[in-house]
């Protein structure tokens, strides 16, 4: 029967099958030609199918390079399919006017938008299913709208898209807190390590002036980590890799968690204050500081561990994931093959410190602020998980 598991208690009745080619317009469109440079830099926002939920695009083009091209107008509320690449099957409402290249709903009968997005996010593996091939593939309009879906009534609809909007409220004002937050981070860091911004002592008076040392001068015990593969999690010794490192916290988030399949040296268990950097590959740089709460880790070839025991480590942490940095990275892993940075270079890395007291203040500061972020990132995934509940539970 097509009748939901949580439904509001005015409603019965089953819901009726339905295809997607019944309830609007489906269309698609194409790209204009990029050799035509009259074709762009227009004032028709131009959505790709990485943008289909945003309100800005990267690209505008001009309605010469509408007209002669298969590009076709989508207005805001259009239900957007991304068609191509790697967010192929996503969905969004659009947010803005503009021209796309992607799947597009109009809705033209008794349907609601946001009831419908809502039910795509639910059925996301149903349609992918229909395309994917060995985890690729395209979609079409021609496939989206040869779907069928059991649909409410039109008030049963409204309903369900007035209490998920609130759902999505709270979600989106998350987001906002943490972009907002997110952006102050980036914003004083930089004014700290520029020296704008300078701590106090507890008279009041300034801390000595910062000093150049290398990376080197301030830590010992380098090392390459275990060469050993991964294998599943035996319930006590974790392994660190390249990819087990978030590419935006710098936190250890592996997916799985697993542990080393090799003999289990002592010398590669990551203790208090140690950091690993990213040795090889697109990822070279990236660094993770031990945190004690991720228990008995340890880590793989691919990293270079240095243990920091003339400075603070945590401040020496929040060095390594600032702008300068970034480009001594992107400057130090040239090769005549993929990116890398080797122990010896990273222990010539350039890092102004200030006196230890300050170094501690800097730390504490911005660890504050990681503290914050942290809590409304576990936030926003409650109320994410909430609603992938909800979506379960009032969809048939």
């Amino acid at each position: 029967m097509s009748v939901p598991k949580l439904r509001f208690p005015e409603f019965s009745g089953e819901w009726e099958e339905k295809r997607l080619a019944d309830i609007g317009r489906f269309f698609s469109g194409g790209t204009p030609l990029t050799t035509q440079k009259e074709f762009y830099n227009g004032n028709i926002p131009f959505i790709k199918s990485g943008e289909i939920d945003k309100d800005k695009t990267e690209q505008l083009i001009s309605e010469k390079g509408l007209n002669n091209s298969s590009a076709k107008i989508v207005r805001k509320g259009d239900i957007l399919f991304a068609l191509y690449g790697a967010t192929s099957g996503e969905v969004a409402i659009a947010k803005i006017n503009g021209a796309i290249n992607q799947a597009v709903l109009n809705i033209q009968t008794n349907a609601n938008n946001i009831f419908l997005y809502n039910y795509f996010l639910k059925e996301k593996p149903k349609i992918t299913r229909t395309y994917l091939q060995g985890g690729q593939g395209n979609l079409s309009a021609k496939i989206v709208k040869s779907l069928n879906f059991p649909f409410p009534s039109i008030l049963e609809q409204e309903k369900i898209a007035s209490f998920l909007s609130k759902v999505d409220s709270k979600i989106d004002l998350l987001k906002k807190k943490q972009e907002l937050w997110e952006t102050y981070k980036k914003g004083i860091m930089q004014q700290i390590f520029s020296q704008k911004l300078r701590f106090k002592d507890e008279n009041g008076e300034d801390y000595l002036e910062w000093e150049e040392k290398k990376l080197g001068e301030v830590a010992s015990d380098c090392m390459y980590g275990m060469n050993a593969a991964a294998r599943d999690f035996d319930g006590e010794n974790k392994y660190i890799r390249i990819t087990d490192i978030s590419e935006n916290t710098h936190k250890f988030d592996p997916n799985p968690l697993c542990s080393p399949n090799g003999d289990l040296d002592d010398k590669f268990l990551l203790k208090e204050n140690d950091i690993v950097f990213a040795r090889t590959g697109a990822s070279t740089g990236k660094s993770y500081l031990y945190d004690k709460n991720d228990e008995k880790l340890y880590f793989a070839g691919f990293l270079i561990k240095f243990n920091i025991n003339k400075a603070n480590s945590k401040f020496v942490f929040y060095n390594t994931i600032q702008e300068d940095y970034a480009n001594w990275v992107n400057v130090m892993s040239v090769r005549s093959g993929q990116p890398g940075i080797n122990a010896e270079e990273y222990k010539k890395l350039t890092i102004r410190f200030p006196s230890i007291p300050e170094q501690t203040k800097i730390a504490e500061f911005l660890s504050l602020i990681d503290i914050k972020i942290e809590k409304l990132n576990k936030e926003l995934g409650i109320n994410k998980e909430f609603k992938k509940g909800l979506l379960q539970q009032m969809f048939c």
